[in-house]
C-alpha cells in the first residue's frame, strides 16, 4: 500500500506545477519579457530589448478584476479534477491487481500443501452449501487418506483448511465451505490442477 501512496506522491506535484504554470502564464509571459540579464553562476546573460513602436493611441490601464482569472482558474481547476481522476483510477486498478495476485500467491502456497483428502472435502462441501457437516463426516474424509492415523493428526487437519480460510465452524459445530474456499476450487479447475493429489 505504500508503494502505491508513493505513486500517488510522485504524481500530484507534476499536476500541481503544471497547473500553476497554466494559472500564471500570462504574468510569467510579461515577466519573462522585461528580463533584460539573468546570472546563474558564472553564467551571465543578456537579453536584447524589442523596440517598441511609439503608440498613437494609448489605451487606458485595465483595472483588475476578479473576472479576469475566472476562465483560467475554471480551466486549470478542470485539467486538475481529471488529472486526479485518472490517479485515483491507476491506483484503484494496482490495488486490485495487488489483491489478485495476493490470493493467486494463497492459493498456490495452499495447494501445495493441502492433501488430497482435503480436495475431496472440499469438494464434498461445495456441493452441500451451507449444510456443512460435523466432525464425523470430516473424520471419514481423514480416514481415507490417512487410514488407520493417529487421531492427534486430526485437528491440525482440520485447522488447516479454518486457518487457511477455506471453511469456517458454525456454532453448531458444522463445518462449511466459505466464498474463499470456492473460488479456490474454480482456481483450481481454471489453471488445471490435478485434485486427485496423496492423502
Amino acid at each position: 500500500m505504500s508503494l502505491i501512496l508513493d505513486f500517488v506522491r510522485a504524481l500530484i506535484w507534476p499536476a500541481v506545477a503544471v497547473a500553476t504554470l497554466m494559472l500564471f502564464r500570462h504574468q510569467i509571459k510579461s515577466l519573462l519579457d522585461r528580463l533584460s540579464s539573468a546570472r546563474w553562476g558564472n553564467v551571465h546573460a543578456e537579453f536584447q530589448q524589442q523596440a517598441e513602436l511609439p503608440s498613437h493611441d494609448v489605451e487606458p490601464p485595465v483595472e483588475a478584476s476578479d473576472d479576469l482569472f475566472a476562465d483560467e482558474s475554471a480551466a486549470v481547476a478542470e485539467i486538475y479534477s481529471r488529472e486526479l481522476e485518472k490517479q485515483r483510477e491507476i491506483v484503484e486498478k494496482l490495488v486490485e491487481e495487488n489483491a489478485g495476485w495476493r490470493t493467486a500467491y494463497h492459493f498456490e502456497r495452499t495447494y501445495n500443501l493441502i492433501f488430497g483428502s482435503q480436495l475431496r472435502l472440499l469438494a464434498h462441501l461445495a456441493e452441500r452449501a451451507d449444510a456443512g457437516v460435523g466432525l464425523p463426516t470430516i473424520y471419514g474424509f481423514y480416514a481415507s487418506g490417512f487410514p488407520g492415523g493417529p487421531m492427534d493428526r486430526f485437528q491440525p487437519y482440520v485447522d488447516f483448511l479454518k486457518v487457511s480460510g477455506l471453511v469456517e465452524e458454525t456454532p453448531a459445530n458444522h463445518f462449511r465451505i466459505t466464498a474463499l474456499g470456492v473460488r479456490f476450487l474454480q482456481y483450481l479447475g481454471e489453471m488445471k490442477y490435478p485434485q486427485l493429489k496423496p492423502f
